[in-house]
């Protein structure tokens, strides 16, 4: 299990490692996505092939301009035809 996940505003894969972006900075770990997926709690989905996001720390969820904008003001990409949104709304 990664550690203080609930800090995690999302996750982008960065030159061969996954890179956690925090209210603290960042932190990376090598390993895969499946590795990774296993690792993170039920509240972390897929958005992009290159990027898991926290739904906790989703501010705005903008479908016609295919991203999220997260608590911290940045925004992650989301691909509309392959991933799905859990049922937060």
């Amino acid at each position: 299990m990664i550690e203080n996940q609930n800090e995690i505003y999302y996750l982008k894969f960065v030159k061969g490692k996954w890179i956690a972006v925090t209210e603290k900075g960042s932190i990376s770990y090598s390993m895969n996505i499946e590795e990774l997926l296993m690792k993170l709690n039920e509240k972390f989905m897929v958005s992009h092939p290159n990027c898991i996001v926290n739904t906790e720390q989703v501010m705005e969820y903008n479908f016609l301009g295919r991203y999220f904008r997260l608590k911290n003001g940045e925004k992650v990409p989301y691909l509309v035809k392959k991933y799905q949104i859990p049922n937060l709304l």
